[in-house]
């Protein structure tokens, strides 16, 4: 079956047109955006070449070294629309569509799919028609959320401090070549202190686009990345006065610099941890439930916890996709994270035990569920499934130490986990092959 996500829709109706152009004749965005980026900067460096009366070599100079400078912090994001973007896409797709796609819809976007006739009615699925409303739906709801559309403000924000920030770093020494009493002169006099400012944006600069390269290497580039992006050009100046103000000049301009390359968070960690030994404050950490996840580390815990995720029910009740988006973690692994959280939200700590066997998340559970009934209805009470289903009550007797739960009890939960609707999307989306069929 193909893949009804790859052909996204055009018009209110969410229907796919079979006209539609195919995926890759949209991927020339980013050079459309690049060729109006070098003409807004070329614009903007000849008017205040001609508003500040500079001269001639002075203001090609500056306006082409401030031209390389912004088209060097936009050319990821270029990059990362005209490929990036469409790449993460299609990992939605491949994992969600036809009857996956229906039941992601039917959870975190009810009303809308209800609204478009997306659902599907009855066990046989949904049919092409659905599927297609389903799909175009689904673009619509991507594109609001995480569209290329999404990133043109903050990439204009960026791109207008980087802008007069590198025209300033540039202007600045070259003070000296304008003529004499020259208004701009005296404006660019009244600034102290430029090799610690020149330092502290230079830094900001360098971990601004070294971040960005990361980030659409790993497909991860997130809107409010961009944002924080934008701050941290605009902070760094303060941010380098407010902790050097204490450091005699040599020492501040190469600390101002390495204050610059650091991400905003650790900033503010470096600054909490400054607050607090002033106030005598001393933090304690507590013990991340996330961590007892399989496959999260504290990086990933501390991504999650970003989002609003910071316990285990919690991350049953985010939309997979938008959380896959916002952490920019693969969407495969958020759907096992969340596969652990259904036995997690059954089976509390215990869960931990069942890791041995291969059933600590829900899929596996599931299929072994089936595999009960079906040794059921063939009238076998001792079947291979049978015999996992006795070793799991062992397991978790061990760690209840008590007789408890005894093997009704451990059918019972595990076919509450199989009956869960969650689990079900899980299946669809990939984790049961045999729907693949």
């Amino acid at each position: 079956m193909a893949n009804p996500i790859d052909s996204p829709a055009l018009d209110d109706s969410y229907v796919v047109a079979e006209e539609d152009p195919p995926v890759a004749s949209h991927r020339k965005v980013g050079r459309r955006i690049g060729a109006v980026i070098i003409l807004l900067s070329l614009t903007l460096s000849l008017a205040m070449g001609i508003g500040l009366k500079l001269p001639l070599i002075l203001a090609l100079l500056a306006g082409g070294l401030t031209l390389f400078v912004v088209m060097l912090a936009a050319t990821p994001y270029l990059r990362f629309i005209d490929h990036g973007w469409w790449t993460r896409y299609e990992e939605f797709g491949n994992q969600l569509w036809g009857h996956a796609l229906s039941q992601y819809l039917w959870h975190f976007w009810h009303r809308r799919a209800e609204a478009t006739g997306a659902l599907a009615r009855g066990p046989a699925g949904p049919d092409a028609q659905q599927q297609a409303r389903a799909a175009g739906l689904f673009d619509a709801i991507y594109r609001e959320q995480y569209g290329p559309d999404a990133f043109m403000v903050p990439l204009t924000l960026l791109l207008f401090v980087v802008f007069f920030e590198a025209n300033y770093v540039v202007l600045f020494p070259l003070k000296e070549m304008l003529p004499g009493g020259h208004p701009l002169t005296g404006y660019l006099a009244q600034f102290g202190h430029f090799e610690l400012q020149a330092s502290a944006m230079s830094g900001a600069y360098m971990f601004v686009v070294g971040d960005a390269v990361n980030s659409v290497r790993k497909r991860c580039l997130n809107v409010s990345d961009i944002y924080w992006y934008v701050l941290r050009m605009l902070l760094a100046v303060p941010i380098a006065y407010s902790i050097t103000l204490a450091l005699p000049d040599s020492a501040a301009v190469g600390v101002a610099f390495a204050l610059g390359a650091l991400p905003i968070d650790s900033i503010i960690k470096l600054l909490r941890r400054l607050v607090n030994s002033k106030l005598s404050a001393n933090e304690t950490d507590q013990p991340d439930p996330l961590l007892s996840l399989d496959g999260v580390t504290p990086a990933i815990a501390s991504q999650l916890e970003a989002e609003g995720v910071s316990s285990i029910d919690q991350l049953l009740d985010m939309d997979p996709v938008l959380l896959a988006i916002h952490t920019g973690l693969p969407f495969r692994f958020i759907l096992r994270l969340m596969s652990q959280a259904i036995v997690r939200r059954h089976l509390g700590d215990a869960a931990f035990a069942l890791a041995p066997m291969g059933l600590a998340d829900a899929i596996s559970i599931a299929r072994l569920v089936q595999d009960l009934q079906t040794a059921r209805a063939q009238g076998q009470t001792d079947s291979p499934a049978d015999k996992i289903v006795d070793g799991a009550c062992q397991l978790l007797q061990s760690v209840s130490k008590a007789a408890w739960p005894d093997r009704q009890a451990v059918e019972f939960v595990f076919g509450n986990i199989a009956a869960y609707a969650y689990t079900g999307l899980l299946m669809s989306a990939g984790g049961d092959s045999s729907a693949l069929a």
